[in-house]
């Protein structure tokens, strides 16, 4: 198998080379290139210390990591590289201290692909597996919970099944996680194309960052507009959004407080008073954790809060929802809404028509404010 690599590491390897020192290219980039993607990062493995890298390389810009890290960033003309010295007392050593076969891959000009734990044929046959025992690999690094679903997500790959298995069952290691650390996984699950597929498949591990959402699961909403119960409702609701990431996290959030909300008044009838507003403070909570930016959790947080509201077509009432709303996000407020229709039951689908009426009336509105 022919590896190209980009000039600037090729650059980066006869550095280290012509000074004595080991090098190899790693993980993502060999995975990538076997795969016929175009690599994006550039991962080397030495033998020379991290001192050692950083006065060989002193005429490029150093990027330092956390304290007690293995790896220093350089930078190339113009290209990110990160340069790691070894976890482990050789090559082997280090790629068995990595978290899936398919990142545990080496390459180097001498002697080609390196690949001690069989990572081409995962990749050929598109499984995630971890090295050693699943258990004691996440134990080690409880990330690769979320690195794994991760990776089955963009490239399509099934996870293996010992691995799958610890993944549900010890979600307890998400302790150790700085919830900061989700943004990224979470991106790409709310932007997948389906995206409760996902969710119900790890359930146990959105429940775990979640934690509001398994209180909706077979939450029954007794309600003649709702044949489905809150979970069902809400991936329903998640589904038929756009792929807008707002948007999409609005329509995950817009129910999730609804059990906690649950009361049955003098008549018998089922309300739930207050739901958007607990709900719309849950989602600035959790985003917030995950280190969203303010501007992001608030638009989130106002499409929940006015989720629920009734309008009609009179100018008046609508005026003071643009008032209370704003004009911004009234494009993603109203597919909200219409979203929420299409995931009840299906006798509401005729206010879907004049929901769209409400919808001109209030961007006309809109355009003289």
């Amino acid at each position: 198998m022919e590896i190209k690599l980009n000039n600037e590491t090729i650059k980066a390897i006869n550095i280290l080379e012509s000074h004595g020192y080991l090098a190899y290219v790693v993980g993502g980039y060999i995975r990538d290139l076997i795969l016929n993607v175009e690599p994006h990062d550039v991962d080397l493995l030495t033998d020379a210390t991290l001192e050692e890298v950083r006065f060989i390389f002193s005429d490029y810009k150093i990027v330092d990591y956390k304290k007690n890290s293995l790896t220093l960033g350089v930078i190339i003309d113009g290209r990110y590289l990160e340069i790691s010295t070894f976890d482990g007392k050789n090559l082997e050593e280090d790629l068995a201290n990595r978290d899936f076969t398919i990142n545990a891959i080496a390459y180097s000009k001498t002697d080609g692909i390196i690949d001690p734990y069989g990572g081409i044929n995962d990749i050929n046959d598109k499984i995630i597996k971890t090295i050693n025992d699943p258990i004691i690999s996440l134990c080690k690094s409880p990330i690769r919970i979320i690195r794994a679903i991760y990776f089955s997500i963009i490239k399509e790959f099934k996870i293996d099944k010992e691995l799958k298995d610890v993944i549900l069952t010890r979600t307890d290691l998400l302790s150790n996680i700085n919830p900061a650390r989700y943004k990224k996984f979470l991106d790409v699950v709310m932007l997948s194309k389906k995206p409760s597929l996902i969710i119900e498949e790890y359930f146990e591990v959105f429940c775990y960052i979640f934690p509001h959402l398994k209180n909706t699961y077979k939450f029954n909403q007794n309600s003649k507009f709702h044949n489905l119960d809150v979970f069902e409702h809400t991936m329903k609701v998640l589904d038929f959004s756009s792929p807008n990431l707002i948007l999409r996290y609005a329509a995950f959030f817009h129910d999730i407080e609804k059990p906690s909300c649950y009361k049955i008044d003098e008549f018998n009838d089922v309300h739930y008073y207050n739901h958007n507003i607990l709900s719309a403070e849950y989602s600035s909570i959790k985003l917030k954790e995950f280190n969203y930016s303010k501007e992001f959790i608030l638009r989130v947080y106002n499409l929940v809060l006015y989720h629920d509201i009734i309008l009609d077509k009179n100018p008046i009432i609508l005026k003071k929802f643009l008032n209370d709303f704003g004009t911004y996000d009234l494009d993603l407020f109203f597919e909200l809404k219409k979203c929420n229709i299409l995931g009840q039951n299906q006798i509401l689908y005729n206010r879907l028509n004049e929901l769209d009426e409400i919808k001109e009336l209030t961007l006309n509105l809109s355009k003289d404010k």
